[in-house]
């Protein structure tokens, strides 16, 4: 019915398999050979480091909301699959409701996974549906939970609840707009001047130079204390069939609207491009039928612009800004707002995050770009921590500090996971035999490796023995609890 991406684990973006959500659910409400791995969690508890290195390394992972194209990013969504996931922290139950697709206790067994069917879900009213349903179905949602890319970690609840014959969220698109009906407003735009393109010679794909004209023109950025929607349609990563049509109709037609003396040929050359993300691709015969409509209903004004992305902050496409120069101007207008924006400027930190340049995020840095003292970032971060662990996860490398010799001597009965270890000490604790010691250390090409490493390897080796051709050492669950034993925070 449904089909959701399953991944090795947090740390791991890479699409491991597709898989059906029939097949997930019978996992959560069943067990598999993790089950042993989750009990081990919940027995040690969220606080207890262990804990975090199960969760992060050690089980598999899903995102229920959108498919992707090799690895889950937003730049490689492909669809949507029909579902949203909601999540819900340190809550005892969640309310009856027609809407409720599935819901399981979580990993921590203090909270919720909910599932939703929802039809037309989207990038763009992605954050609105997950609100709107958290407050229709009647529980607070997990704000930090609220991304497209959200992952969510293998669980295990016999008491799983399914109703098949549950009810379809429509979800609602962004404001749409006629030409005759929008007034002009007080530091905004109507909709006649907002598509003039006063500029002809201009390709333009978004509305934003239209912000900078009249009084305007020489400003480097404009702020408003109401977000603004503009139009600035973006092409899929794949389109499929089912929603060629429509997709072309709608992207080209916007196109048209902001560029409105381009021509024919011009949209067929950008249908071109458009048809590259189609699978399979539209005739020419279809998109010269599209465009020939999108023509006739341009010069009869009947085509309507769609404002589906939402900015406070506009800067002029024709001033050139860095990102660093750009945050400073986000920083000083927005800081004099109080802290009722403060939200809004933490994100618009990460959402520009430099990794190479500034390394791993961490609240002392955002503090210094957000210009906010350490208080107020504390404050906030429970909203963001879940973002910043996936941004952390998916970007940042791993820092691996090596200890002198004298500490490596010292590590004899337990490990922190930042330490490198010698195999011959660990692998006797976790009762492997001398053969498959030296089997696993021909493996792994080295005796001497960092322990989360090891624990990596462990968990891959794990995953592998289910498969008829695995030649590796049997991966117990004694092994695994030895593993855990020896792992000190």
């Amino acid at each position: 019915m449904f089909q959701i991406t399953q991944y090795e684990s947090t740390k791991q973006p890479k699409v491991q398999k597709l898989t059906k959500l029939e097949s997930v659910l019978k996992t959560i409400k069943e067990g598999d050979d993790n089950l042993s791995i989750i009990q081990m969690a919940r027995t040690l508890g969220k606080e207890n480091p262990k804990y975090t290195t199960i969760k992060t390394t050690l089980l598999p992972t899903f995102r229920f909301n959108f498919l992707f194209n090799g690895s889950a990013s937003n730049n490689n969504i492909t669809a949507p699959t029909g579902l949203i996931y909601l999540d819900a922290d340190n809550v005892q139950d969640i309310p009856d409701s027609p809407y409720v697709l599935a819901k399981w206790k979580s990993l921590s067994n203090t909270g919720f996974g909910i599932l939703v069917q929802v039809d037309g879900l989207t990038m763009h009213n992605y954050r609105d549906t997950y609100n709107q349903l958290s407050e229709l179905i009647g529980f607070t949602s997990d704000a930090g939970a609220r991304k497209a890319t959200q992952q969510t970690i293998q669980s295990y609840d016999p008491n799983l609840y399914y109703n098949i014959d549950s009810l379809v969220y429509q979800c609602t698109e962004s404001k749409k707009v006629s030409f005759p009906t929008i007034e002009k407003k007080e530091k905004s735009i109507g909709t006649n001047d907002t598509f003039s393109n006063k500029d002809e010679d201009t390709i333009r794909f978004n509305n934003i130079n239209d912000y900078f004209t009249n009084e305007y023109i020489d400003y480097e950025y404009r702020i408003f204390n109401i977000k603004e929607k503009i139009c600035n349609p973006f092409i899929p990563f794949r389109i499929e069939v089912g929603s060629r049509n429509n997709t072309m109709f709608f992207l080209l037609s916007q196109y048209a609207l902001l560029n409105p003396k381009a021509g024919g040929g011009w949209l067929k050359a950008i249908s071109d491009t458009i048809n590259m993300k189609m699978y399979p691709n539209l005739s020419d015969k279809e998109t010269n039928l599209i465009i020939d409509s999108i023509l006739k209903k341009r010069e009869a004004g009947s085509l309507q612009p769609y404002f589906n992305e939402e900015r406070r902050v506009l800067f002029n496409p024709k001033v050139s800004l860095s990102t660093k120069e750009k945050m400073k101007i986000v920083n000083t207008e927005l800081g004099k707002r109080k802290s009722d924006l403060t939200k809004d400027i933490i994100y618009l930190v990460l959402e520009n995050w430099d990794f190479e340049t500034d390394g791993k995020i961490t609240q002392q840095k955002v503090v210094k770009y957000a210009n906010r003292n350490v208080s107020t970032i504390k404050r906030h971060w429970s909203d963001f921590k879940s973002y910043v662990k996936d941004l952390n996860s998916s970007y940042c490398k791993p820092i691996i500090n090596i200890p002198n010799e004298a500490a490596e001597k010292e590590a004899i009965l337990t490990f922190k996971l930042d330490d490198q270890v010698s195999l011959y000490d660990v692998l006797p604790a976790m009762s492997f035999t001398v053969e498959e010691s030296m089997h696993i250390i021909y493996d792994l090409d080295s005796s001497n490796i960092m322990m989360w490493e090891f624990v990596q390897y462990i968990g891959k080796q794990r995953k592998e023995q289910q498969y008829n051709d695995y030649q590796g050492v049997p991966i117990t669950p004694e092994r695994i609890g030895a593993l855990m034993a020896i792992i000190t925070a």
